[in-house]
């Protein structure tokens, strides 16, 4: 009885907010983000790690986010602190809220809030009927074998990595250095080192020119090749190819390396709750 007056509660809950969330999501798309870019003079690119395909909705959430975020620091609740890798679109244009209106910032609060309790409020509804648990059962009694095998999967997007890392480095930097009479060794950290930052830049590159995806502009390190005047229409299909796989191989192996992780702690959590 009292789950199904949870249920009857939560359902109420999101009939109302729903509405809400999707009137204040068109007018954050609409409305703020068109004013944004009229009075900057600009287009707001597609969040990092976004694809064109969820663009819309991508930079709805991060510029409301965002403003919700300034207008906090602004009433000293938050203190502001700089993003050192994924930085909100707005940054990068260095907006500020002084030219915004009360209204749009009322709009982004709202967006901001209300697709979060939509969120907790499905979760809730899964948890209370039962969807997460059987979940985690199914989850439990095959997760050895699951586990090994994404761990596997995570071992060889690596080592194809690595493998064709050095050719990145002999093949296709040394052709753009002697080509464009540069020197490239501007890495990040190991992991976004130059040899990942030329082979994604250049896939990037690629797949904008094929329409596929458009070219980002919010890197978490300004692509080295954008320094000078770079062409992909210099480059072979063959070391275009090498580099689409040398890219997406590492970041195919960072996405399964953490559902990894995150199956090993739940299979070792299981093994203590068990006893």
């Amino acid at each position: 009885m009292l789950t199904s007056t949870k249920l009857i509660i939560s359902l109420y809950s999101i009939s109302f907010i729903l509405p809400i969330c999707i009137i204040s999501l068109l007018l954050v798309r609409y409305k703020v983000i068109k004013n944004i870019e009229k009075r900057y003079h600009t287009i707001l690119d597609t969040p990092l790690f976004i694809s064109a395909s969820f663009s819309i909705g991508a930079r709805s959430f991060n510029v409301s986010d965002y403003i919700t975020y300034l207008f906090l620091v602004k009433i000293g609740f938050l203190k502001f602190k700089e993003r050192k890798l994924i930085k909100p679109i707005l940054y990068e244009i260095n907006y500020t809220l002084n030219d915004e209106s009360k209204f749009n910032i009322i709009i982004c609060i709202l967006f901001s809030i209300t697709h979060r309790i939509i969120f907790i409020i499905f979760i809730f509804i899964a948890y209370i009927t039962g969807v997460i648990q059987e979940g985690y059962l199914l989850f439990t009694k095959s997760s050895k074998d699951t586990i090994l095998l994404i761990f596997n999967i995570s071992i060889t997007f690596l080592l194809i990595h690595l493998f064709l890392t050095p050719i990145i480095k002999f093949k296709v930097l040394k052709k753009i250095e002697l080509e464009y009479n540069v020197r490239i060794d501007k890495s990040l950290n190991i992991f976004y080192n130059k040899y990942f930052d030329v082979s994604n830049y250049i896939k990037d590159l690629f797949l904008a020119e094929k329409k596929i995806f458009k070219l980002k502009n919010n890197y978490v390190m300004k692509p080295n090749l954008s320094d000078f005047p770079y062409c992909i229409k210099n480059e072979s299909n063959l070391n275009i190819y090498i580099c689409i796989i040398h890219a997406y191989s590492i970041k195919l192996f960072a996405l399964f390396i953490f559902i990894f992780a995150i199956g090993f702690t739940l299979d070792i959590a299981s093994v203590f709750v068990d006893k």
